[in-house]
């Protein structure tokens, strides 16, 4: 996989990431196989997918304060692998937050890796159209939470709490969310953190109508839906494993040049500690440099920087 797709390498093997590379590997395997499955009209054997969840949950409760690799979309032929496995990774980290025992967490990451497998029932000029949809396409479309708890009560395997993920993701904490309607609590604590993952990782990601957004802008959404679309406990729990600048930003310094940022200190959030890619005249720097702005008086975030500054595809996304 990772001969395949180059661009994954951008972390290095020194620095500690929440998700490895034999992991990642795994999980795509493992969800190839049950994308395919459900192509085919078969039921799910969630053998892989167990497996990536047990091991997904193994790394995050090992490495609590690891950075977060989320694999960046542009690097892969299918939106559905990699959006999977970020969400499963987004709800344990969360789940982790408000401080779920692991058995909890395995049923969580589960679901996770298995929500949106009814969008696969979803006609694709649905899924990708470029504008807005339709009244009958929309209904479509919030069918596949449905669609997806079908699919997943079609094995005795997947415990029923993970595959209430695949129903519950699209409710919102108001009540005005699909397929069912519910409100606050009403709606499963799973369905709630999911509902959070789900909507950060495809604000950051690339798709067909749209580019992606930068993390701190993805961020403003995402606390601008507390009381309304989401839970204010679950969102806080979220907030409090992200920054300002969450690792893999991309920010413009003081001086003009461009880093990106490895990770965080948590008694600076404005002084994280980054990789400079591009220096003040916008040359690429070719070898690695990284600086702790907490120890420099002198260089800063300025704000944070387009991707088209640097003027190639980005790597993993990490947060």
């Amino acid at each position: 996989l990772f001969e395949k797709f180059p661009e994954m390498k951008t972390i290095s093997d020194g620095e500690r990431v929440l998700v490895s590379k034999q992991t990642q590997v795994m999980a795509f395997q493992a969800m190839s196989m049950v994308i395919n499955q459900v192509k085919a009209g078969h039921g799910i054997d969630p053998k892989g997918a167990r497996e990536v969840a047990t091991m997904l949950v193994d790394e995050i409760i090992k490495a609590p304060e690891a950075l977060m690799n989320l694999i960046d979309i542009k690097s892969f032929d299918d939106y559905t692998f990699t959006h999977n496995v970020n969400v499963a990774t987004l709800c344990l980290i969360i789940g982790q937050s408000l401080g779920l025992p692991q058995d909890d967490l395995f049923d969580l990451g589960l679901g996770g890796l298995l929500h949106d497998m009814g969008k696969l029932k979803v006609s694709l000029s649905i899924l990708n159209k470029d504008g807005k949809l339709t009244d009958a396409e929309f209904t479509e479309m919030k069918r596949h939470p449905i669609y997806g708890y079908e699919i997943l009560c079609r094995s005795k395997d997947i415990p029923e709490r993970s595959r209430m993920v695949a129903l519950m993701h699209h409710e919102k904490f108001q009540g005005k969310g699909y397929p069912k309607g519910l409100k606050g609590e009403n709606i499963p604590l799973f369905g709630r953190i999911c509902a959070i993952a789900d909507v950060y990782d495809a604000l950051t990601t690339d798709r067909p109508y749209r580019v992606a957004m930068a993390p701190h802008e993805a961020m403003k959404i995402v606390t601008s839906g507390i009381d309304t679309q989401f839970d204010p406990k679950v969102l806080t729990a979220f907030l409090h494993k992200m920054s300002l600048y969450p690792s893999g930003s991309l920010v413009l310094l003081n001086d003009g040049s461009v880093g990106l940022v490895l990770k965080a200190n948590p008694k600076a959030v404005l002084r994280p500690v980054i990789k400079l890619l591009r220096n003040a005249k916008g040359e690429r720097i070719k070898a690695r440099t990284e600086v702790n702005l907490l120890e420099t008086k002198n260089l800063f975030i300025a704000g944070p920087a387009s991707r088209t500054l640097l003027n190639v595809t980005a790597g993993p996304k990490v947060i």
